[in-house]
């Protein structure tokens, strides 16, 4: 079952609307390993000053809270859900990475959380914020608010296709050489090689959820009812770079082999990122420059399942979209000419 890797939020509870965070044709597996970035570990403190959080802000009416109330008591099945409901008013949606003061990159398929219904423009500017400068969503971290939102013009969500968009911020972020700084995107120095994929190994970050509950996750409950638990501490599994040709042959995949897709993950399975990773960074350490340094190559997308065997993580590929979109929407320096293309 293919689906992309962002949480859902809130839904329709007996006729009662709240905010949804990913369109229900995309509906989540059941979570392998235990959901969130599967296989992986904790992320070393101050090793991603860059990674972003997209939350939910949406709260709940006093007639809302009514009804829940009332479903309790009537023993509901949705009761276990409905008894955790208060930690929902801040709610984890997706990742994101800063690349500049006021800009934070992230897959378009999290900007896809409206209601059912709601037609406001600029619901994902009032409903959302974004979090910076923190691994721990118990503590830290600097908010912001949302200025404006750009999708990808051509995106195809059930092609994973230009699954990128950019998220402008109200007021630049201020940073601090620990815990908030931006990455740079591969592909936007002369010195980038154009062969670095076919022998890397990538960093995926991310706050992905876990159906198995441990002290300080925060609940949510997922497209089919299920109560399950956010990561707290920011998670991290390394992946191996997979061909598109090969990715190509996995079920359901072939369509949505372009230049603009990256596949990786461990062909026996047990590692993969999964829900709630959405839009969140794939880095790897490139040599190429002056110093070694971290770029980001691919943002998380989508996949079949989580963590199968045989079965890579598609990602969309930064590199192609520097010049001909980021550039002109963000302001931030092309590639210079004598740059070459990067291709995986």
């Amino acid at each position: 079952m293919t689906y992309f890797r962002s949480l859902l939020a809130l839904t329709l509870l007996f006729g009662v609307a709240s905010s949804v965070a990913a369109k229900s044709k995309h509906p989540a597996p059941k979570q392998a390993g235990g959901g969130r970035i599967v296989g992986g570990e904790d992320a070393p403190d101050h090793s991603t000053p860059w990674q972003a959080e997209i939350y939910s802000t949406a709260t709940y009416s006093t007639a809302e809270l009514a009804t829940d109330a009332r479903l309790v008591r009537l023993h509901s099945e949705r009761a276990a859900f409905l008894q955790q409901r208060g930690t929902l008013d801040y709610h984890h949606i997706c990742g994101g990475a800063l690349i500049a003061p006021t800009w934070v990159i992230t897959a378009a398929h999290c900007m896809h959380d409206k209601p059912e219904g709601n037609k406001d423009p600029l619901y994902f500017q009032k409903n959302r914020r974004i979090r910076l400068g923190t691994q721990d969503l118990s503590a830290g971290g600097t908010t912001f608010a949302i200025k404006k939102i750009f999708i990808h013009p051509h995106f195809v969500d059930e092609l994973s296709k230009n699954d990128i968009a950019l998220i402008e911020l109200a007021t630049p972020a201020r940073y601090d050489a620990k815990s908030l700084s931006p990455i740079r995107i591969l592909g936007s120095a002369p010195y980038d090689s154009p062969k670095f994929i076919q022998s890397s190994v990538f960093r995926v970050t991310g706050w992905g959820g876990t159906s198995a509950r441990r002290e300080g996750d925060l609940a949510h409950r997922d497209d089919k009812g299920k109560v399950v638990h956010d990561s707290i501490r920011l998670q991290q599994v390394n992946l191996d770079y997979v061909a598109n040709e090969q990715c190509g042959k996995t079920k359901g995949y072939k369509p949505k082999m372009t230049p603009n897709i990256l596949c990786a993950g461990v062909d026996a399975g047990g590692k993969d990122t999964c829900q709630g990773d959405s839009g969140g960074p794939m880095t790897f350490d490139s040599d190429r420059g002056p110093t070694t340094e971290t770029v980001l190559v691919g943002i998380v997308s989508g996949g079949n399942g989580c963590a199968q065997a045989h079965t890579p993580g598609l990602y969309t590929f930064v590199a192609p979209y520097y010049n001909d979109w980021i550039v002109k929407i963000t302001g931030l320096p092309p590639t210079p000419a004598a740059a070459a293309p990067l291709a995986p």
